[in-house]
């Protein structure tokens, strides 16, 4: 049975189509990633929290933005969701091409896909 999938146009004539459900091997690569830092009580403290998502993304970045891996954690997930974009194979050298923007919009749709990840996927140091 085949994986429900969503196209996004990023602009410029290029799209880029996601699986709408987190694929397995995805999610065990980002959340290697992530592992160390989801024992934390300020962490699981935001993680539980109340407050809206993007100030949650905010704080959660402050706490473990400078060691973890954020930006390799959004490349993981955008390259482990997409199943086809229109700029070439689905390859870190095509992902590491795209502006800024576009990458932006990618990953401001997949944050919205797949809000439920333990922690921030966008805001790393690109």
């Amino acid at each position: 049975m085949p994986i429900e999938t969503k196209r996004f146009d990023l602009g410029g004539g290029d799209s880029a189509e996601l699986y709408v459900e987190l694929l397995h091997g995805t999610t065990r690569k980002v959340q290697a990633i992530y592992r160390p830092y989801l024992g934390r009580p300020e962490v699981q403290e935001v993680l539980n929290s109340e407050m809206p998502e993007d100030e949650k993304v905010r704080a959660l970045y402050k706490l473990v933005g400078d060691s973890a891996d954020i930006a390799g954690a959004t490349d993981l997930l955008l390259l482990g969701q997409v199943k086809e974009w229109s700029f070439g194979p689905v390859t870190q050298e095509n992902l590491d091409g795209i502006t800024e923007k576009k990458r932006e919009k990618l990953v401001l749709e997949a944050n919205a896909l797949y809000g439920d990840l333990p922690l921030p996927i966008g805001g790393g140091k690109s």
